[in-house]
């Protein structure tokens, strides 16, 4: 996988930092970051099993324009789902894949950063793969509460600016 085009070493990172107090809210950041993502794009989501990357992930799809994002579902047992909205969704879980043999006979060359919206689950997985991504990590602060930090890499486009409204906000460029 290689850097998408435009993308550059030289180039900051955008980092915004918001919490989130229930699944709902959770839903709703990734319901406005899907609504703000270009086309191809490659979205990696980190976090604690249970953390929500899932909801993230539903959220993101709903923001990309799909009918019934509750059909959303962890991939973990097919690796890959995938789904339509305003583009072809790829949905991957990495969870159970095991170093790098396994990793490339998932595929994810094929489509990852090519075509469509790429999300994938447990994304820490693919830190050394020289993606242009936007990376949302999700921390688990009990309850139901979520720190939620996402950062965009150089060469990962979004087509709108994902403002402070609704209790985000930007906490630097890096």
């Amino acid at each position: 996988m290689s850097r998408a085009p435009g993308a550059s070493a030289g180039r900051k990172s955008s980092v915004w930092i918001m919490g989130s107090a229930s699944p709902q809210e959770t839903h709703e950041i990734g319901r406005r970051l899907g609504g703000v993502l270009t086309v191809p794009g490659v979205v990696l989501l980190s976090g604690m099993l249970g953390s929500g990357k899932t909801t993230m992930a539903r959220g993101i799809a709903h923001g990309l324009g799909m009918a019934d994002p509750t059909r959303v579902h962890s991939p973990s047992f097919t690796i890959a789902n995938i789904y339509h909205g305003r583009c072809t969704i790829y949905h991957v879980d990495l969870y159970r894949v095991h170093g790098r043999r396994e990793l490339r006979s998932v595929g994810l060359e094929d489509f990852c950063g090519k075509d469509g919206i790429t999300i994938v689950e447990w994304g820490e997985l693919l830190k050394d793969a020289d993606l242009a991504a936007v990376e949302v990590f999700l921390e688990d602060k009990g309850k139901e509460s979520r720190t939620i930090r996402i950062e965009c890499h150089p060469g990962a486009v979004l087509g709108r600016p994902f403002s402070g409204n609704g209790g985000l906000t930007r906490e630097s460029s890096l």
